[in-house]
């Protein structure tokens, strides 16, 4: 028996110490070059852009479904689109972009619909691999229920860094097509605004649309956006929450789930940027994902966002511009 235990604390031993080298393993080449190290870039954006702005805040939806340009052209506000992934968590993507809100600033918040249901708002693994690797000190900031999550993914983000394919350039075969991953998915692949703009001149693709959403409902989800609200009207901006572009045929399996969280949201008095179904999309308009956008699609969802915007600006606000 002692024997055993022996071998058991030497196990534990080797295996928390292989652990540990993994998480103090430098990023590799593929994570530096992937589309979550644009957190980097998307810090310095919402940190440097000059005033007035529009803040836009959410995950994948919000940076594949704005043409940023446009909005620039039509409200005279300088945008800054911190969308990056839903992956990371509502949030997440709320308490980060916190700090980073001004006086004046007119910030969207646009979460994906799976954010209020099970635990999606509290990060997947892509949230401790975008900590670790660009600013371990926020996992210091990270709430209870975010925290636990993600310690269940450390063993998994430290063994991936010993991946030795991770280190060595890609090499390309005659006739090989490169992935999404290796053309989109890319830090280089935002726009100056921090809108996915790379896959503007590809083809869409087949996209299978999403099931009903079977988890239960988080209110803690609602709980933060009410919070995050009351924290950017007292640093002198202005929050409102829109819908994300999603397609029809995965709106239409979801949709008692997507009128819970717009009732919920109306409930807690929140400023509203239209419907869920003013934003849904034709297949035609989406490009890889039922959240995913095409140039047009995106074009056709930036002016839909305007409207909305004027709609609220003639009726609520003020805002200098438009």
């Amino acid at each position: 028996m002692k024997t055993f235990l022996q071998q058991l604390l030497l196990f534990i031993a080797g295996f928390v110490l292989l652990m540990a080298i993994g998480v103090l393993i430098p990023a590799s080449r593929t994570a530096r070059e992937s589309f979550l190290f644009s957190k980097i870039d998307k810090d310095s954006l919402l940190k440097n852009t000059p005033s007035p702005r529009i803040v836009l805040v959410g995950g994948s939806n919000t940076s594949f479904s704005i043409n940023s340009q446009i909005l620039k052209d039509s409200l005279h506000l300088n945008p800054v689109n911190t969308g990056i992934s839903g992956a990371l968590g509502l949030l997440y993507m709320l308490d980060h972009s916190l700090d980073g809100i001004r006086p004046g600033d007119v910030v969207i918040v646009c979460p994906e619909y799976t954010q209020f249901y099970g635990d999606a708002a509290y990060g997947e693994d892509y949230l401790i691999r975008v900590i670790m690797e660009t600013a371990p000190g926020e996992m210091l900031k990270l709430r209870g229920k975010q925290l636990s999550t993600q310690l269940a993914f450390l063993p998994r983000y430290a063994f991936s860094k010993f991946k030795l394919t991770q280190y060595l350039p890609r090499e390309e075969s005659p006739g090989q097509e490169a992935t999404l991953d290796e053309i989109v998915y890319k830090r280089v692949a935002f726009n100056q605004y921090g809108d996915m703009s790379r896959h503007w001149t590809m083809e869409k693709i087949d996209v299978a649309p999403y099931a009903r959403i079977d988890q239960r409902f988080n209110e803690q989800a609602i709980d933060a956006l009410y919070e995050y609200r009351k924290q950017v009207e007292a640093r002198g901006a202005k929050l409102f929450v829109t819908f994300p572009a999603f397609q029809d045929e995965s709106f239409a399996n979801q949709r008692s789930q997507i009128s819970r969280i717009e009732h919920s949201l109306k409930s807690k008095g929140f400023t509203l940027l239209g419907n869920p179904e003013r934003y849904k999309m034709p297949d035609e308009l989406i490009f890889d994902t039922p959240y995913h956008l095409t140039k047009a699609g995106a074009q056709i969802r930036t002016q839909l966002l305007i409207e909305d915007l004027r709609k609220a600006n003639s009726s609520e606000i003020a805002l200098k511009g438009f």
